[in-house]
């Protein structure tokens, strides 16, 4: 049997797509509690994330403001953690800068390899995506 599909719009409104009935409600309130929803498995994951940098970063003397400006300005968990581990006072700016560009630069391979796949969609699309992968 299935669910009835029927098709939806994407919020867009350029492109329709068969859905579950229960999926076409577009509303934008109900679109962010569904992604809410879809993404909680991987918040709890995060949670001992932050505890382990929250605990590394206050050994090191890093003010509640630091930390989630340093978090907000880098793209890998893992080269949090590196910073975090290489701050000395004075901190060694050019070694932590060093170290968070190689610990990101598996951003351009996973780029690389997306690109064929989004090669279709406008670049004002593209590289949103590929700045948040």
């Amino acid at each position: 049997m299935g669910h009835p599909t029927q098709l939806c719009r994407s919020m867009d409104a350029r492109t329709t797509l068969p859905l579950p009935d229960a999926a076409c409600d577009t509303a934008p309130r109900a679109e962010f509690l569904r992604g809410l929803r879809a993404a909680v498995p991987v918040m709890i994951g995060f949670i001992p994330f932050a505890l382990v940098l929250g605990a590394q970063a206050a050994q090191k003397g890093l003010t509640a403001l630091e930390v989630p400006l340093m978090t907000g300005l880098n793209f890998a968990g893992g080269a949090e953690i590196a910073a975090v581990e290489l701050w000395t006072s004075p901190p060694h700016i050019a070694l932590i800068v060093a170290i968070t560009a190689l610990v990101n630069s598996r951003h351009l391979l996973m780029g690389a390899s997306l690109a064929p796949l989004l090669q279709h969609l406008p670049r004002r699309r593209v590289l949103p995506a590929l700045f948040f992968m």
